[in-house]
């Protein structure tokens, strides 16, 4: 649920108020998901104990993107590319139902399978992200030179971001 915050501005939100200068607009956010999250926790926690807080955690992101989404629409004219957000949330849903189902029936050891499931999910990321225009040559290239210094985990990122580049080519997401 947290993934579909993240497309709608969530962390966006708050980094982008900060960099203009209004710290104190980024704040009330955080007073806003905390007046939300206290009462919440409060009266779910005691009777539903991890489940509670794991609700009380999501819907207190609500205010802050919510408000935050109105504040730098109003401010900077910045609205959020619905067409981009709903492919990223359906590429996040299609790589962790692939994961959850290449996971879910087979017994491993916790290790073998977070080693599994990182590669599983990184391999369907690579390949449905550029068939869906979630991420483009552009933004390939931005990562190659994001990790550029980064020695060796920089030529074992070469692998996927190859991949992923020989599928962007195949596709063509001009409105991105």
């Amino acid at each position: 649920m947290s993934f579909f915050y993240a497309a709608f501005g969530q962390y966006s939100i708050a980094a982008l108020l900060n960099g203009q200068g209004e710290t104190k607009k980024s704040l009330i956010l955080g007073l806003a998901n905390v007046s939300v999250v206290l009462p919440l926790a409060l009266s779910l926690i005691p009777r539903f104990q991890i489940v509670g807080l794991i609700v009380s955690l999501i819907v207190s992101a609500s205010p802050g993107v919510i408000i935050g989404s109105w504040w730098v629409k109003k401010l900077y004219n910045v609205s959020i590319n619905w067409s981009q957000a709903w492919r990223i949330l359906t590429c996040s849903l299609l790589t962790g139902t692939v994961t959850f189902v290449a996971l879910r029936y087979f017994a491993l050891s916790n290790l073998i399978g977070l080693a599994i499931g990182f590669l599983v999910f990184s391999s369907s990321f690579f390949v449905l992200a550029p068939l869906m225009g979630v991420i483009n040559l552009d933004d390939i290239s931005n990562l190659r030179a994001v990790f550029s210094e980064a020695g060796r985990i920089a030529t074992v990122l070469e692998i996927p971001l190859g991949i992923a580049s020989k599928f962007c080519k195949y596709v063509d997401h001009s409105e991105k």
